[in-house]
Order: structure tokens, then sequence, then C-alpha cells
């Protein structure tokens, strides 16, 4: 049933502990959503004793036609009663037309936002026997062991859908050169970055780079110098932990970090450049690392010649530095938080700028493809 819903494969709708997770790929009310968990349930006591108490469960309010059975009355086998048949073929076909009314009922309010006639099916196919041949009780279904949430549509008003909101994360394309927000040029205040990390391995960074962050890098995280991936920062908490929620459905461990404050670039501009080095690759390389130290107020620039249309990385694998690119013209092309990346729109020399609010001892790799 949840394949059909999300048009997704079964594996695909757990989690890694196993648990389903396929409410979010769909639109459908949470009282649908919380029934269809309980019938697909793994453990089989965990799940409805029958269809007539799944339907109970969806229609509390139904009345179900049952067939009453005198206990002294003796069936011929050889000899079936077409009139004490009739009333239970009557209540079986009740519960598949209100069970299958419920599910297209979803699929419909999926499909066909603007159609509204299918709320009233269930009533308008419910059968109606005649009371005086047979008796109707009314079933309530027992509350379900994995779930405690009170289930309450009534006949006339149906199902609500309600629109859940979808991670705009799940609609991203990945993998990705650079993840996160890139830090506006020329700010006018200081700017938070909430950095997200997952727990270090070697496994876990180059599953991150090959399908999600090209730019993950492992970092020592302030406050608890312990080793993690980070895959990204982001000026909003909100966004982070969103990316963080996203990840989590991926790995282990996921978690927003402290943020990091950078100076506005009204201070930065303040800072005195104190030394200006020409950047080159050794014959066949794309890549140098840079070593060095920089205090508050002082900035450090590395220049390189690169070509239009080329990649630039740059990545600090040692310390927490702020970088800034600088075209042949004097414009900030972009700028980070310990990396940046960018395509190359002109021809000529970069600079790459690194500065800190901290005394700094810093590594930074710079690569050109």
């Amino acid at each position: 049933i949840a394949a059909l819903l999300t048009g997704q494969p079964p594996d695909s709708l757990r989690n890694f502990d196993g648990t389903w997770n396929w409410g979010d790929r769909c639109v459908i009310s949470d009282q649908l959503e919380q029934s269809i968990n309980v019938a697909i349930a793994d453990v089989p006591n965990h799940r409805y004793a029958n269809a007539r108490h799944w339907l109970a469960s969806l229609f509390p309010n139904v009345q179900i036609p049952v067939t009453a059975v005198n206990p002294s009355t003796t069936f011929a086998v050889s000899q079936p009663r077409p009139s004490q048949a009739a009333p239970l073929g009557l209540m079986i076909g009740a519960g598949i037309i209100v069970l299958c009314s419920a599910l297209g009922f979803a699929v419909a309010k999926l499909m066909l936002p603007q159609d509204n006639a299918v709320n009233n099916v269930a009533n308008s196919q419910s059968p109606n026997p005649s009371a005086s041949s047979v008796p109707t009780v009314t079933i309530t279904a027992a509350p379900s062991p994995t779930s405690s949430a009170t289930l309450s549509p009534t006949p006339n008003q149906g199902s609500t859908v309600t629109n859940i909101p979808i991670n705009p994360f799940e609609n991203s394309s990945f993998p990705q050169s650079a993840c996160g927000d890139a830090i506006p040029a020329g700010n006018a205040s200081p700017i938070s970055l909430y950095p997200v990390f997952v727990e270090y391995s070697d496994n876990n960074l180059q599953r991150i780079k090959a399908q999600f962050c090209q730019d993950a890098l492992p970092k020592i995280r302030k406050g608890t110098n312990r080793q993690a991936v980070q895959i990204a920062s982001f000026s909003s908490r909100d966004r982070a932990v969103l990316f963080a929620d996203f990840l989590s459905k991926k790995f282990r461990g996921v978690e927003v970090g402290e943020p990091t404050i950078l100076p506005s670039s009204r201070s930065n501009e303040q800072a005195i450049v104190v030394s200006s080095d020409r950047v080159s690759f050794a014959s066949g390389a794309n890549n140098a690392v840079v070593s060095g130290n920089v205090s508050p107020n002082q900035k450090r620039q590395y220049v390189l010649n690169c070509g239009s249309g080329q990649l630039l990385n740059a990545t600090m694998f040692q310390g927490q530095t702020n970088l800034r690119l600088i075209d042949p013209n004097g414009a900030t092309v972009t700028s980070g938080a310990n990396n940046l990346s960018t395509r190359l729109s002109v021809s000529g020399d970069y600079t790459i700028e690194v500065s800190s609010f901290d005394v700094a001892n810093y590594s930074l790799r710079i690569e050109v493809l």
C-alpha cells in the first residue's frame, strides 16, 4: 500500500533501523497514514486482527452489518441456506467497498486536489440491508499497540488531507561541488555560520564527498576537540537543521554545531595585508598546499593565474579562517568560511585572501581543474 501511494520501492521507505518512513513521500491524512502503518507493522501482534477492525479504525461511526447466529440452530452441510449466506456476503462486500473507497480517496486527493466529489464515496457505496432481516452491531477497533492516536473521521466529512511540508533538500540535486550558503559580499554586519557535522570515519567522508558534498572535510570540532566531518555551513540555523534532518536518513550522528561568527566586511577591510605570495603548481599537478598563520586585523594573500571556465577550489584542512576570492579586476567573486569553490568567468590573476578574527595557524589546499 505504501509503495503504491508513494510510487517508490518498499526498501527505500524504511529508516536505517528498519522502521517505516513513507508518510512524507506523499500527501495523505495523518489518520490514514497511522492506520496503514498499523496494517503493515512487522510484528503480527501489532497489526489489526482482521479487515473488520481495520475498517472500524477508519470509520468508527459506521455500523457494520453482521449476521446474527442462533447457537441452537443446526445447519446441514449438504444444504446451505442462501438466505443466511447473503448477509455474510453483504458484510464482506461492505468491508471491501469501504476499504477500497478509503484508499481510492487518498490516491484521488493526491492526483486531483481540486476534485472534492470523492469525500462521500464511502457513504454512497455502502450497502443498506434491511434492519428487520439483518441485525447490526457497532464494532470499535481495539487500540493498536504501536499507536496511541485517536482516529475520529465522520462518515459525512470523510478524511482530511493535510499538506505535509517537504524538506527542500529532498528535491536538491547531488553531488554538489560545494554545499551550504555562500557568504554575501559586502556584509554590513557580522554573520553566523552554522556547520553541519557527521561522525568521522573514512567511509563517511568518502561517501559524503562522492554522493553529496564534494567540499566536505575532516575537522576538529570547537568545544569538544573531537574529529568530525564538516559537510556544510549555513547562515540560518533553520536551514542547517533541515539539511541535518535530510542527511540523518543516510548517516548516523548528524548534528548542527556551534556557529562561527564572521565579522562584517567593514572590519575585514580595515585589516592589513601582511603578505602576498604567488602560487605555482608542480609539473603535471593541479593543486598545491600553502601554510601560514594570521592574526586579527591581518590578511594573507595567494595569487595564481587561471583560465576562463576553470573550477577553483580552496579548502582549509587545518585551522579556522575566512576566505575571499578576488578576480583580476579587484572584485570579490565569492567568500566562505574555511572553503570556497567557483567556476571562473575570465582569465587572469586571481587572489585568495585569508583572514581570521582569532589567531590561527592554517594549511590551505588550492586546486584548479
